[in-house]
């Protein structure tokens, strides 16, 4: 999947997209964002204005600074994103590497829930392997699957974000994403095994037609066998001469096609 879409609503009542990645880092051209929407740059320490909602600001975290901005350093920007304000926070690490644990307190303390988490091709941006659109909410929405479409809204109805549900929701949409890629693997290996047993089924049908060629080659020998001895004693009584002949043309007779 390429950035621009993770989400059909990423830009969906968005004004301004605020870069607070290395300045040396470029992302904002692989947003495909709306020529209505501001883009400024800033950085992780003062990212400026206000963080309310309509405002997306796009964060890359990960193992390497200072390209990559530390998780461990994520918590006051959290802090400053007001209700319905988004973060596009992009990871750095190998999906099955993401740092969980790491995420999920700061997250959980900013009343800010993962609304969706996705991998990310590796054609689309070097280096980034998923995103995650994480939202300032007043409300927890329900988890949904990983599915390209629309990401849900909150609503009245749900429960207020309390630090614990949160940090459930939040661990439920991250440990999907990280565990994605063993089911893929398992799948490719339960198809592996498939075609082996496959192969193997193949193989013992072959040697099974060969074993029964092999016992006809055995019964048909033994009934070679069993007139061999008499044929010859008869022929050795002609004499050594008339024998000679005798067995050639038996011999013949046993050669030639049938």
């Amino acid at each position: 999947m390429r950035l621009h879409e993770i989400d059909e609503g990423l830009f969906d009542g968005v004004h301004e997209v605020v870069d607070v990645t290395h300045p040396e880092v470029t992302l904002g051209r692989h947003l495909r964002m709306p020529a209505h929407v501001l883009y400024r740059r800033a950085s992780v320490a003062e990212p400026g204005g206000n963080l309310d909602e309509g405002v997306l600001v796009l964060l890359l975290t990960g193992p390497n600074p200072p390209a990559h901005t530390d998780p461990d350093t994520l918590a006051p920007l959290l802090r400053r994103l007001r209700p319905g304000a988004r973060l596009l926070m992009l990871a750095g690490w190998p999906v099955a590497d993401l740092p969980v644990h790491r995420l999920l307190d700061p997250l959980g303390a900013a009343s800010c829930q993962v609304l969706a988490a996705v991998p990310l091709d590796r054609v689309a941006i070097r280096g980034v392997h998923a995103a995650l659109l994480v939202q300032r909410v007043d409300t927890v929405v329900a988890p949904r699957p990983h599915l390209p479409g629309r990401t849900p809204q909150p609503d009245a109805g749900t429960a207020p974000p309390s630090v614990p549900l949160l940090r459930m929701a939040n661990e439920y949409v991250l440990t999907d994403l990280t565990v994605r890629p063993v089911r893929r693997r398992l799948g490719e290996l339960a198809d592996r095994v498939a075609d082996l047993d496959r192969q193997l089924a193949e193989r013992d049908a072959r040697l099974d037609e060969a074993d029964r060629e092999l016992r006809d080659c055995r019964a048909r020998l033994a009934g070679h066998e069993s007139t061999a001895g008499p044929l010859l004693g008869r022929l050795l009584l002609r004499g050594p001469r008339r024998a000679g002949a005798g067995l050639r043309r038996v011999l013949g007779r046993q050669r030639s096609p049938r």
